[in-house]
């Protein structure tokens, strides 16, 4: 792999040094990505190598990972689990180019994305520009992500999926942040900060989405929380209007 020098990573021990921090956090399955490499190809290779019953971790280093084209990243392996060394600061940014679909489609079990910062660079624009997060596998962990300007953000279809500590500033698309729909059941949505004042729905579960829970999330719009009455949803400590349908 090839690594910026100012990351400090060392061949002979095969971790990054405490510059970041981190380096004890890494173990031989993990893998560290610079903005200087294909993320979309580390991604690919990952998931040809996803028969570690431990999964793989990929480690993204400081900097702006640009995504170009109408396809989006897939992950169809189970047990891939993408995180910053620095968290907010590995920025993946859709360009603006073409109507690139999505940043992540996610359809591996659990998997996982934590600390990356997302953004547009033109969020309104035209096409089929989607959610930046599409996940349909089970077990599916999103937290301490940050959305800065994007057309959508994060789309769940799974079950048991955790989607927490996130700060959503800004949405073009004024329907909703955060979406669960098909028969998604068992999730867990807490703690996340929406600061986008003009969307009709914060956070939305469709009809057939059951025994999920809505905990102490923090909503600008008016409307913070949306789901179907007589599906064992529960909802505690939100701030905006939580709507029983």
């Amino acid at each position: 792999m090839t690594l910026l020098p100012r990351i400090g990573w060392n061949e002979s021990l095969g971790h990054l040094h405490a510059y970041y921090a981190i380096d004890r956090k890494l173990s031989s399955r993990d893998r560290v990505i610079t903005p200087a490499e294909s993320l979309d190809r580390a991604i690919r290779e990952a998931s040809a190598g996803g028969s570690d019953p431990d999964g793989v971790r990929l480690c993204l280093a400081p900097g702006k990972y640009f995504i170009r084209g109408e396809s989006p990243m897939t992950i169809a392996t189970n047990n891939v689990h993408i995180y910053a060394a620095v968290p907010g600061q590995s920025i993946v940014i859709r360009s603006d180019e073409s109507a690139v679909r999505g940043a992540f489609v996610i359809s591996g079990s659990d998997c996982s994305i934590s600390g990356i910062a997302f953004e547009d660079t033109n969020p309104t624009a035209t096409g089929n520009r989607g959610y930046c997060i599409a996940a349909s596998g089970d077990r599916f962990t999103i937290s301490s992500c940050l959305f800065t300007s994007c057309r959508q953000a994060i789309s769940v279809t799974g079950n048991h999926a955790i989607v927490s500590n996130n700060r959503i500033v800004a949405v073009s698309d004024t329907t909703r942040a955060i979406d669960l729909s098909g028969v998604a059941t068992l999730a867990s949505i807490r703690g996340n900060v929406i600061e986008d004042s003009g969307l009709t729905d914060a956070i939305y579960a469709g009809d057939n989405v059951s025994k999920s829970s809505f905990v102490a999330n923090v909503c600008a719009a008016s409307s913070a929380i949306n789901y179907k009455n007589g599906q064992n949803n529960v909802h505690a400590g939100n701030v905006g209007t939580v709507t029983e349908r």
